[in-house]
């Protein structure tokens, strides 16, 4: 249990549960590029393939798949971040070992309820946001709803036309977001100060290392070059490129000691 420095708030980070998996959804929709932390718009829209649903609509959608156990972005694989029992923030990560089944798996699933999502038009605002620490790169949402696009006009034969973003011996970190009214409230955690996100990042790290991994990964848009030197400053090192759809990312590694 962590103090948050500024006020008397308790921050927790726990493995999910079943019951978090509308919470996960909704910040793997934020991590797609979604705005669903809009609280002041009446009834805001996310615009899915041919399908218009509301953000409570697409969150008990999507959370029936984050409530499985055998989806990328199951509570499974998600730590959750709660302030006084309260969720706040998430981060899914996974081995590299099973991605592929799982990756078809799940975008298999998730094409089924959502009609085949569409990419957001070109300067849609991501989650990176403050200084750009609260969520990991928006790219898997990007590369996934692209996926789930080609499913829907019977493109794909069920293996997707891109390469792995993660590898067999390595634990991945996918996606993460906080609320909006918790970004910047600086806590302990472990000998360290800091926010939420980097926090959640930092466990991330250490669940990988509990898990057995000797090797962390992550990916970063190479047009953000501002996120390559926080994840640099983590002691992630550039280990190569990768081509999602026509969009380069580098792959950024963690050794463990």
């Amino acid at each position: 249990m962590f103090k948050d420095l500024s006020s008397t708030d308790f921050l927790t980070i726990r493995g999910a549960v079943p019951s978090d998996g509308e919470f996960i959804a909704r910040n793997v929709l934020a991590a797609m590029g979604y705005d669903v932390f809009t609280g002041g718009q009446a009834d805001p829209k996310i615009e899915i393939g041919s399908s218009s649903m509301n953000v409570n609509e697409a969150e008990v959608a999507f959370g029936e798949v984050c409530a499985r156990p055998d989806t990328l972005y199951s509570y499974t694989r998600t730590r959750v971040a709660c302030v006084d029992g309260r969720p706040v923030g998430s981060l899914t990560a996974y081995s590299g070992d099973d991605y592929l089944p799982l990756r078809d798996l799940t975008w298999g699933r998730l094409n089924s309820i959502f009609d085949g999502p569409a990419l957001p038009e070109e300067g849609s605002p991501d989650v990176l946001q403050e200084t750009g620490m609260e969520a990991i790169d928006v790219a898997d949402g990007l590369r996934a709803r692209s996926y789930s696009d080609q499913l829907s006009k019977g493109e794909s034969s069920g293996t997707l036309s891109m390469e792995p973003e993660c590898l067999p011996g390595e634990f991945y970190l996918d996606s993460m977001a906080i609320l909006p009214e918790f970004r910047g409230r600086v806590y302990e955690y472990a000998g360290s100060t800091d926010r939420i996100g980097h926090l959640l990042m930092l466990d991330g790290i250490e669940e990988g290392r509990r898990k057995g991994f000797s090797r962390i990964s992550l990916i970063v848009d190479k047009a953000k070059p501002r996120l390559k030197t926080y994840y640099s400053a983590l002691g992630f090192r550039p280990d190569g490129e990768i081509l999602f759809f026509g969009h380069l990312y580098g792959r950024m590694v963690k050794e463990l000691d």
